[in-house]
């Protein structure tokens, strides 16, 4: 579902790079996690206006929702 942001794997959720309620573009770097000491950043799949799930600190397991995207229209 290109309207969810997933874990990839475990890890930890370092920070996010968009503040909640920010219209992102696809593609566009919304997180990063921290797995085995390599920080991966997590894109959207889609564009829309972002809902953030985790807090950033949190531990995370592979699949665990990070956040969703909003479809908007006409913009």
């Amino acid at each position: 579902d290109p309207s969810t942001i997933k874990s990839p794997s475990p890890g930890k959720l370092i920070r996010f790079l968009v503040e909640d309620g920010a219209h992102v573009q696809q593609g566009c770097p919304v997180a990063e996690i921290e797995v085995m000491k390599m920080i991966i950043p997590l894109l959207s799949g889609e564009s829309g206006v972002i809902k953030l799930i985790k807090p950033a600190g949190s531990a995370i397991e592979t699949g665990d929702l990070i956040g969703k995207l909003m479809c908007v229209w006409g913009v």
